[in-house]
C-alpha cells in the first residue's frame, strides 16, 4: 500500500524478473478486484509504468503486482516517485527535413 503525503502525482515503475506479469493500483482495499484506477500489463519482462497517477494526501492506495502464470510468484523491483512537473502533451514534428526540424508542445502544467 501507499499512502499519500501530499495531494500531486505520483509515477510507479514494476520491473519483473520473469514474464506474464501486471501492475494495477486501486484506491482502497474494498476496491480491489472492482474498480483499478490504473493498471498495466502484458507478456514480456519489460518494466510497467504508470507514469501520471493523480493521488490525494491522506488516501491509501492499494498497489497489486499479480502473474498469470500457474505459480502466482513474481520478483520485482518497485519505485514509487513524486512527479515534479507534468509532462508535455501535443508533441509534434510539423515539418522535418535531412538537416532541421521544427517542434511544438503544450507545457506541463
Amino acid at each position: 500500500s501507499y499512502t499519500a503525503p501530499a495531494n500531486g502525482t505520483i509515477s510507479i515503475s514494476m520491473t519483473p524478473t520473469a514474464n506474464n506479469s501486471s501492475l494495477f493500483v486501486y484506491q482502497g482495499c474494498a476496491n480491489v478486484g472492482v474498480t483499478c484506477i490504473q493498471g498495466v500489463a502484458n507478456n514480456n519482462s519489460t518494466v510497467r509504468t504508470i507514469p501520471n497517477l493523480p493521488v490525494v494526501a491522506g488516501q491509501t492506495y492499494i498497489i497489486v503486482i499479480s502473474s498469470t502464470v500457474a505459480v502466482q510468484t513474481v520478483g520485482y523491483t518497485l519505485i514509487i516517485q513524486n512527479v515534479n512537473c507534468a509532462e508535455p502533451t501535443n508533441l509534434n514534428a510539423p515539418v522535418i527535413s535531412q538537416t532541421s526540424a521544427n517542434l511544438s508542445w503544450s507545457a506541463g502544467a
